[in-house]
């Protein structure tokens, strides 16, 4: 069983999806039944895609953005994410609790996510949203609040400040 435990990862998210599989192996002892499921590569990964597939598009933007910019160790708030999509806070919560809800984010406060390393080396194995890579600042609390900032403005009537133009 640890020996199982250990190849998930301790996520219970791939545990669930590999004990899934497990179970189909009625009367093959554990040790057995979990090596034919390394062998047959099912476990963490084959659990995040299946989470992955269940994403919106908007979400797995998200996600394969955080890849590139979330450093480890680092959390994201729905400020960060918001700036980091350039979309709104409502919007920024949304995208963040789908990412918890399918088990690729956990919420380790009240409004603070971060991830697994294992879900991050998926997510870093993913194209990027597009073919430029996102600027690793982004989801930094400080560039986010001057975004925010710069958006509100706008929003305002008040223009974009000196030196930033619309594209």
């Amino acid at each position: 069983m640890d020996t199982l435990v250990d190849y998930c990862g301790r996520l219970p998210l791939a545990l669930a999806h590999a004990g899934v599989r497990a179970a189909a192996y009625t009367g093959v002892p554990l040790r057995d039944t979990v090596e034919a499921l390394q062998q047959a590569g099912v476990g963490v990964d084959q659990a995040f895609a299946c989470s992955y597939r269940e994403l919106s598009a908007s979400a797995a933007r998200l996600f394969r953005s955080l890849a590139t910019t979330l450093d480890p160790g680092s959390t994201i708030t729905a400020e960060e994410a918001a700036a980091l999509m350039t979309t709104s806070l409502p919007a920024g919560r949304r995208l963040l609790d789908e990412l918890y809800q399918v088990g690729l984010l956990q919420e380790i406060r009240p409004g603070r996510y971060d991830w697994h390393v294992l879900v991050r080396g998926y997510a870093a194995g993913l194209p990027t949203p597009d073919r430029r890579r996102p600027h690793a600042n982004l989801c930094r609390p400080s560039t986010a609040k001057a975004v925010t900032g710069v958006h509100s403005k706008i929003a305002a009537g008040g223009g974009a400040p000196r030196g930033c133009s619309r594209r």
